[in-house]
């Protein structure tokens, strides 16, 4: 029922938008996408509030992770030549924290 509900406000507030959407290949909003993982991943990362299921070794590469967000300066990442190297780490961790969420096999291994 929850999930309804959330559906429900989402398309909700879409219907709002007077504007088409357009699909912008190149955009990316990486500071709220690293803010968002900065809050998981300190949450998941903590053995009180893991992900049920998650291994010793998929919380060591949560804490890594954790750390690596915490060290994280996307307006200097961005100036750099690392940035293709940011955003697929930013995947990883994402793919990570969802294949955890699925209890996954494997998952410290992305």
């Amino acid at each position: 029922a929850k999930s309804v509900g959330w559906l429900r406000k989402l398309v909700e507030n879409i219907d709002q938008d007077k504007e088409p959407y357009r699909f912008e290949p190149d955009r990316l909003e990486v500071q709220d996408e690293v803010e968002t993982l900065r809050a998981l991943v300190a949450q998941a990362s903590q053995w009180s509030t893991r992900i049920p299921g998650t291994s010793p070794l998929s919380l060591t590469r949560l804490k890594m992770d954790q750390h690596w967000l915490e060290q994280l300066n996307v307006d200097g990442a961005r100036q750099g030549e690392d940035w293709k190297a940011v955003v697929r780490q930013l995947e990883r961790i994402s793919i990570r924290l969802q294949c955890l969420m699925v209890d996954f096999y494997g998952c410290a291994f992305f």
